[in-house]
């Protein structure tokens, strides 16, 4: 399929240095999107427009905390300014290197708490809520927020990056629900285990042995369910959670042990 309606329009993807926003900012790219990476990694950010550049496509680079309201308008104004419309936004941004810090409810850290409300919740907020505007002024456009199936279901830590996606979650449906009649659809992705470069195969197989397609997720996995959401295919989906985790919340708990099979 191809989503030739995607050439020209402008697109933010924040955390768009990481190892997944990176690869739908790539693809969005490839199919003709011009694309703003806004990421707190500078280094990296410049390296993905580069290579986004080697290849043929048009990409700019912002650096800055998307938690900070002033910046994120400036990325909004700077991106308007020089392209003359918004036409999509890709939330990724989250502080993931906090994740490894996390520990079961009653030995949460605060300030791992706050640190990851802001990094994931509020940058996604504050960006979406920049967004619109430009959105509305062109009466359509389309928003992507990824989540995460932490959000879906509970696990034995990482509570505070799944109390945050899981709000995402919210805030998406709320976004479709408000602004909807003024042309904006808002989704969100929810992916699983996306094994990212240097994953431990242990750790990959034992995660891989609850999915029912047998193998690790990939980024352009994600990147392919971004790039369906903002296209002009997905033009009557809005407010959906779709889920890209290989089958690991579709059965019951029972799967990976085969212990239903007769």
């Amino acid at each position: 399929m191809v989503f030739a309606q995607l050439d020209g329009k402008a697109a933010i993807v924040t955390g768009g240095a990481g190892f997944i926003g990176s690869e739908i900012a790539a693809l969005l790219a490839r199919q003709g999107a011009l694309v703003a990476v806004v990421d707190l990694d500078g280094d990296r950010a410049a390296a993905v427009t580069k290579e986004i550049s080697d290849s043929g496509g048009t990409a700019s680079a912002w650096t800055g905390d998307l938690s900070d309201e002033s910046f994120v308008s400036q990325v909004f104004q700077e991106m308007a300014g020089a392209l003359g419309r918004v036409d999509i936004l890709v939330n990724t941004a989250a502080p993931l290197g906090l994740v490894r810090l996390e520990r079961p409810l009653a030995q949460m850290p605060l300030d791992v708490w706050d640190q990851m409300i802001q990094g994931a919740l509020r940058a996604t907020m504050l960006c979406s809520r920049a967004a619109l505007p430009y959105l509305q002024a062109r009466e359509g456009g389309a928003i992507v927020n990824l989540s995460s199936i932490h959000a879906l279901a509970g696990d034995t830590s990482v509570v505070a990056y799944a109390a945050a996606k899981a709000a995402i979650v919210s805030l998406t449906r709320s976004i479709a629900t408000q602004y909807g009649r003024s042309g904006v659809r808002c989704n969100a992705v929810c992916p699983g285990t996306i094994a990212p470069p240097g994953t431990g195969v242990d750790l990959v197989a034992g995660r891989v042995r609850h999915q029912a397609i047998g193998r690790a997720g990939q980024p352009g996995d994600v990147a392919a369910a971004v790039l369906f959401l903002v296209s002009d295919e997905a033009s009557f989906v809005t407010g959906q959670t779709i889920i890209v985790d290989g089958g690991v919340l579709m059965h019951l708990p029972s799967y990976a042990d085969g212990s239903n099979i007769q």
